[in-house]
């Protein structure tokens, strides 16, 4: 983790990835992220965007509710943002491969 990431200040307001409250959610407050900006976590595009990406997925790594976010986020299908360690790009292939019909040769 850089210097730059752990001198970002806590979001507020419930932690930082408070936004899109529907659905569960009560595994928020643990989340390792209320203690990031929520900007680490929607990254943008470029070499910029790689490294924040890897950042924010080292914070998920040591998170105790990983696994719920990462529930929530394939629930409401969670366009943007890393959800639970994973891009979105990760949770579409994941949907895709549990979606799939399975071939028993």
């Amino acid at each position: 983790m850089s210097a730059e990431t752990s001198r970002r200040s806590p979001s507020h307001a419930g932690g930082g990835l408070g936004i899109g409250r529907r659905g569960g959610g009560g595994w928020r407050p643990e989340a390792a992220c209320s203690r990031y900006s929520v900007d680490l976590f929607y990254p943008g595009p470029g070499p910029t965007g790689e490294r924040l990406t890897a950042e924010a997925k080292f914070v998920c790594a040591s998170c105790p509710v990983r696994r719920p976010c990462l529930d929530f986020a394939l629930a409401t299908r969670q366009p943007y943002g890393i959800w639970g360690g994973t891009t979105p790009e990760d949770r579409r292939d994941m949907r895709r491969s549990t979606s799939a019909p399975r071939r028993w040769t």
